[in-house]
């Protein structure tokens, strides 16, 4: 099973300038490590895809047209009376004389749970949507590349997709929100991201005054492990990160002086 995206603090080689910013601005090693991970997790927040809602939204919404073409109604209700013939479906009933017996309803939750099935099918490491990949993975729903679905049901599966939009970035605020209370700092992340209640995520770890032991930050979205560029992010945003620890300026030497001051949480 793959390894859930963290990004980890820990002495290293590093830990010449971890000390060396701890004493220039009078806090703890510990402190620093702690607060070094509350930027490294904002810097998740802000690169992981996409960086923007509207890119999101864009986004998703090639992918569910790749994928599908909207009918009108009655069309639709044609179409899968049909589809839902060959596949020999357990939803449809038959009358003594033999006519299929279906309602709307009933079509409308198949309709969508195929699509889903589809659509989950397509979804390739990075996060976009590969027709070519559906038609492989999209088992007995015989997928041509195309499917026809009713415009309700195009909507509704949009509006649901849409609202994920932001997910993935989420995996991170737990552990940012956390570490940046150790360090009475104030959180980030959009309020697209935060409007997640429940993401999947949590800091790790243990660290004492002097810096030892190590503090880390996981991201447990369940397809976070999947994405290349999760770990491609964590790559670029700890050189980042290990850059910073050198740039010591009055004013944040000042800001670190000051949160550290107000105590230990």
């Amino acid at each position: 099973m793959p390894v859930e995206p963290m990004v980890r603090i820990d002495e290293g080689n590093v830990r010449g300038k971890l000390e060396k910013l701890a004493k220039k601005a009078g806090v703890t090693v510990g402190f620093v490590c702690e607060d070094q991970l509350r930027l490294w997790t904002a810097d998740m927040l802000r690169k992981t895809p996409p960086e923007k809602l509207s890119e999101g939204r864009a986004t998703v919404e090639a992918g569910v047209a790749e994928l599908f073409r909207p009918l009108e109604t009655q069309a639709a209700f044609e179409h899968w009376k049909e589809r839902l013939q060959k596949q020999s479906s357990d939803l449809i009933t038959y009358t003594k004389r033999g006519k299929m017996r279906i309602s709307r309803q009933q079509m409308k939750a198949e309709s969508l749970r195929q699509m889903r099935t589809i659509h989950k099918a397509a979804r390739t490491r990075r996060g976009g949507v590969s027709k070519r990949r559906a038609i492989k993975r999209a088992g007995n729903l015989a997928f041509s590349g195309e499917l026809p679905v009713s415009q309700a049901n195009y909507r509704a599966f949009l509006r649901q997709k849409q609202k994920m939009i932001g997910w993935l970035k989420a995996g991170w605020l737990p552990a940012h929100e956390y570490y940046a209370r150790r360090v009475h700092a104030a959180s980030k992340g959009s309020a697209w991201v935060r409007r997640h209640s429940r993401p999947k995520g949590y800091p790790q770890g243990q660290i004492n005054k002097d810096g030892n032991g190590f503090v880390a930050a996981v991201n447990a979205v369940a397809y976070a492990n999947t994405r290349i560029s999760q770990d491609r992010l964590v790559e670029l945003t700890q050189g980042a990160r290990q850059r910073d620890l050198v740039r010591g300026g009055f004013k944040r030497m000042a800001d670190l002086t000051e949160r550290f001051n107000k105590g230990a949480i």
